[in-house]
């Protein structure tokens, strides 16, 4: 009773500006992630070798000549578990593709919106991320998943960290975000580790000096 008896804005819905930045990014990763199903996988590009490494972690047998241990593990266990609820191994990829195109356009998002301060400004991140520039999607178009996970992670980490050093107080929560990105970062692909791991900590530096 005393909930409702609060301020009507409470109650509210946020206004219509305020919404739309999500809506576009919605609507942007919804028409995406149509045109990613409904192309064809096939045997292009790296997605059968994605395939075979989730049949390790599934317990099924491997080619001695695949060295699945060399491979970062984080999308070879995504496709394992999705493989778990969607048996069909292209339906599966096309889960995963999804999921991962998802991530890198929230990301994106985030970032722009917590390292600037502005939905407005994510929003417009996205969009030149994914439609201005054809550098993400191209990582789908050859079955480049690993890089795409770990460019998502990226993403992500510096969002959290810029959030850390917006606050007036450590807030525990957003560094332990950042920390698991930036080791999800180095889990999926080795290369963009590689300049995940310094971007994320100098990220964590500079929100630790805001903060003191």
């Amino acid at each position: 009773v005393a909930w409702f008896a609060g301020p009507a804005s409470r109650l509210a819905m946020p206004p219509l500006p305020g919404l739309l930045p999500p809506l576009v990014l919605g609507a942007l990763l919804a028409g995406l992630a149509f045109a990613l199903t409904s192309t064809p996988i096939g045997a292009r590009g790296d997605y059968g070798q994605w395939l075979m490494a989730s049949r390790f972690y599934l317990g099924e047998g491997v080619p001695d000549y695949r060295t699945i241990t060399a491979l970062p593990p984080a999308v070879p266990l995504l496709l394992a578990a999705v493989r778990l609820v969607v048996p069909d191994p292209i339906v599966a990829l096309h889960v995963v593709n999804v999921i991962l195109l998802a991530a890198v356009g929230i990301g994106l998002y985030a970032a722009g919106a917590l390292i600037l301060g502005s939905r407005a400004i994510g929003a417009a991140s996205a969009i030149v991320g994914l439609l201005v520039t054809d550098r993400f999607l191209e990582l789908f178009a050859f079955g480049g998943l690993l890089q795409a996970a770990s460019v998502a992670a990226l993403c992500v980490g510096m969002a959290a960290f810029a959030a850390a050093g917006r606050q007036v107080r450590v807030v525990r929560a957003w560094w332990l975000l950042g920390a698991a990105a930036m080791a999800l970062a180095a889990l999926s692909h080795v290369g963009t580790g590689t300049v995940a791991v310094p971007a994320c900590i100098g990220a964590a530096l500079l929100s630790a000096i805001r903060l003191r």
